[in-house]
């Protein structure tokens, strides 16, 4: 009996040993993930890899716990992460240029890119369009300065024709407000994302007649930038974060329209399923997804063309600068960090 009892009280204190351990490894596993805060521009298809990544669990395989607040707009992204109110933000490279030329020390910088072409689609109220319709005509463009404003203005020229003289650029109208102003009958056109400019052509009187982004080259288009500082100080976050976004960018350049729709549809419960799959294969045809993180210069160059062309940038600023690529090499490559 007695020697019963001893090894009872043995497997007890072995079940609570191992008990113990578990706990603790659980503990060290959830101590491990990292919490951190990412502002979008907009919710639209354009980011696709991005949903992509948080709903194959690419962040959370990283160790990465991420709260994604959404915002309008490129400009008010880059006010949160100048702020402190987030860590990373999704945002137009030409962002990072402004600020870099107004001296701030502790200036952000770009490490891995999302899209490579605009991803804007141009919404008529007509069926049959040519560039030549535009004449005389007002469009519902964008902010001034943004990033879609500046390209839909650079492929203007490129059509011969001079914004605000052959036509008229609206740029005072928010731009989670465009579709329901141009619904209203304010302009002739209107630039959009998806999946709102195929929400649009739902509408008897709207039709999506031209990509924007096979209209013009490739650039830098929509990349992830964090202060300067918190790059430096958290190098394997920035690393994890861009090796789950190089995951998602593979899942979307090898799977079909359908399958990236399913996938992605939590982050778009309000829309059609039909729509929603429309609107990913017309980004997929305009080819908008970089299949790699790594923001090559001649792309990010390209853009600073645009932003001198518009009159908004002065002057370029030094690509080594604003645009740190190791961590996109290190998760292309393989290579170790």
């Amino acid at each position: 009996m007695i020697i019963l009892k001893k090894l009872k009280l043995f497997i007890n204190f072995c079940c609570i040993l191992v008990l113990i351990c578990f706990l603790n490894a659980c503990s060290n596993q959830k101590s491990k993930v990292k919490k951190i805060k990412l502002s979008e521009t907009t919710r639209s298809i354009f980011y696709a890899p991005q949903y992509v990544a948080f709903n194959l669990g690419y962040f959370k395989e990283e160790g990465l716990n991420i709260e994604l607040i959404t915002q309008a707009g490129s400009d008010q992204a880059m006010t949160s992460i100048l702020s402190n109110q987030v860590d990373i933000g999704l945002m137009g490279s030409e962002m990072v240029a402004f600020v870099n030329k107004e001296g701030k020390e502790n200036f952000p910088i770009i490490f891995t890119q999302l899209t490579k072409k605009d991803g804007s689609f141009l919404v008529s109220r007509k069926k049959d369009f040519s560039w030549e319709d535009l004449k005389g005509k007002t469009i519902i463009a964008g902010r001034k300065g943004g990033l879609p404003e500046m390209t839909f203005r650079h492929i203007l020229k490129k059509k011969a024709l001079v914004p605000n003289q052959d036509v008229k650029l609206l740029n005072n109208i928010k731009f989670d407000l465009m579709a329901g102003a141009f619904l209203n009958n304010t302009g002739d056109y209107v630039t959009l994302f998806e999946p709102t400019a195929s929400i649009l052509e739902e509408n008897k009187n709207c039709f999506v007649v031209k990509s924007l982004g096979e209209e013009c080259e490739e650039i830098a288009y929509t990349c992830y930038a964090a202060c300067k500082n918190y790059v430096r100080k958290n190098p394997n976050i920035i690393k994890a974060f861009t090796k789950a976004i190089s995951k998602a960018q593979n899942f979307v350049e090898t799977h079909d329209s359908k399958e990236i729709a399913e996938i992605i549809f939590p982050y778009f419960s309000n829309t059609d399923k039909k729509i929603l799959e429309r609107s990913v294969k017309r980004c997929k045809d305009a080819d908008v997804w970089a299949s790699s993180p790594v923001i090559k210069k001649e792309s990010f160059e390209a853009m600073q063309n645009i932003a001198l062309q518009a009159g908004e940038l002065k002057s370029r600023v030094n690509y080594d600068d604003v645009v740190d690529n190791q961590f996109a090499l290190q998760v292309s490559t393989g290579k170790k960090s």
